[in-house]
């Protein structure tokens, strides 16, 4: 009985996605690639947390 109701959910789960428009893979609207820019805006805070556990590791 267990069987049959995953199976049957699985049916159901699989016929949402498709009517939703589910085609195998995840869509890919645009190719986004990151400037230098914002990279260097993404490693601050953790260059800054490296620095803060360095200054209070050597005092």
């Amino acid at each position: 009985a267990l069987f049959i109701r995953s199976y049957e959910r699985g049916e159901r789960v699989h016929l949402a996605m498709v009517s939703r428009g589910y085609a195998g893979s995840m869509p890919v609207i645009d190719e986004v690639t990151a400037s230098r820019a914002q990279w260097s805006y993404a490693m601050a805070l953790p260059g800054a947390a490296l620095v803060v556990c360095l200054l209070g590791w050597s005092l």
